[in-house]
């Protein structure tokens, strides 16, 4: 009886991470260049039960069946899926239309990557994310004009000019493995096995922007059914802590 308190006691833990997730991905459905993420559960082994020293048996073991713990957290998926891509017609806006490949930004603790292309320049002209950090290119940060005069270019290649001066190639980058790839907020990420990236050529669209490749309406859908899930949960702990208390207060006093 125990068991089956254990089992739902698990469930609606699980439930309520996989909730978190859910309500993450939802606010963050605006966010440029946002990467959702997808909860993965999974069952405890299964124990196998058997009787042993059973008079009725001869004092010979004989397997009952399996019994199985409840659920557990496997891990957490982010989806690499391509966002949708909208005009901005902003010249500091860019967005890349390979999946798998990052921008290479510069912050204080080492290089970062994302998938965020919201930039802008700074008082001595150099190419920033969002949060201040400095877009890198294969030479270094990007270093454009502070002349409002100057055309600031992007190719579909990467390749950077003023008017028509080349000034760096963007250092877009992609991953042998992009699963080990973790997140670190801030719409960046960090790969913690340390090895180089791989510096790749991707097609770079200037002008645009990478929306959220979170799905409002399949996350909504996900929540309600998390939610029932939870809730036939709590009824079956409370059916189960109600039976355990008859079995204690009644049969326990005959």
């Amino acid at each position: 009886m125990l068991r089956g308190l254990y089992i739902s006691g698990t469930a609606m833990r699980t439930l309520d991470k996989r909730m978190n997730t859910l309500s993450n991905n939802i606010t963050n459905a605006d966010t440029v260049g946002y990467r959702s993420d997808t909860f993965v559960t999974r069952a405890f082994n299964d124990v196998l039960i058997e009787r042993m020293y059973d008079p009725s048996v001869l004092s010979q073991t004989k397997q009952v069946g399996p019994l199985n713990y409840g659920v557990l957290v496997d891990e957490l998926v982010v989806s690499y899926a391509q966002g949708p891509l909208r005009s901005t017609e902003r010249a500091y806006d860019m967005a890349l239309a390979q999946p798998d490949t990052f921008f290479t930004v510069d912050t204080p603790d080492g290089p970062r990557y994302t998938r965020a292309g919201d930039f802008h320049i700074d008082g001595d002209g150099v190419l920033l994310t969002a949060e201040g950090n400095r877009v890198l290119g294969r030479n270094g940060p990007i270093q454009t004009s502070t002349n409002p005069d100057d055309q600031f270019i992007v190719n579909d290649w990467g390749e950077v000019f003023i008017n028509d001066t080349y000034v760096d190639t963007l250092n877009i980058v992609a991953f042998d493995d992009p699963a080990a790839l973790r997140k670190e907020g801030s719409n960046l990420f960090v790969d913690p096995s340390g090895e180089a990236a791989n510096e790749v050529t991707a097609q770079v669209k200037q002008g645009y922007l990478e929306g959220s490749n979170a799905t409002m309406a399949t996350a909504m859908i996900d929540m309600m059914t998390v939610a029932r899930a939870y809730e036939t949960n709590q009824r079956i702990v409370q059916m189960t802590d109600e039976t355990i208390g008859l079995a204690a207060n009644r049969i326990g006093t005959v």
